[in-house]
């Protein structure tokens, strides 16, 4: 079941309206635009390629959550810059969200750790050898 929120006064709802329905919307918390997507032609399998992707997302995701959490607490420099840069847009309404789209991390050699560098601008497909659709 949807959630159901108040954002400046307006009640906004996100997720989706019942289990039965395939319509899902969501809220932006930041800029407050909502969303509205209708699934219609849900997958039914998963290429290599989307499976390589989903584990190079699951190893990139969890070192930005924890290099935010420690720089948070400890209110460092580096987490300062970042944050700054984070509020003067709105695009993206997550530190995170924003700190994986600009590529704020550097990949191994053996692509099987990631470090969260403020400075590095990785590109996701290249850094992790994954191919277009056009490409396969």
């Amino acid at each position: 079941m949807g959630k159901i929120r108040s954002i400046g006064g307006f009640n906004v709802m996100s997720g989706r309206p019942s289990r039965q329905d395939k319509v899902y919307v969501r809220t932006n918390k930041k800029t407050g635009v909502t969303h509205t997507v209708a699934m219609t032609n849900p997958r039914t399998t998963i290429s290599a390629n989307q499976k390589h992707s989903a584990n190079a997302f699951s190893l990139v995701i969890p070192a930005i959550s924890q290099w935010i959490r420690e720089n948070k607490a400890a209110n460092s420099a580096e987490y300062q810059i970042v944050k700054k840069m984070f509020d003067e847009q709105n695009r993206y309404s997550m530190l995170r969200g924003y700190m994986y789209s600009k590529g704020m991390y550097v990949v191994s050699e053996d692509k099987q750790s990631v470090v969260v560098d403020i400075n590095a601008r990785t590109d996701f497909k290249s850094a992790f050898g994954i191919r277009n659709a056009e490409e396969e």
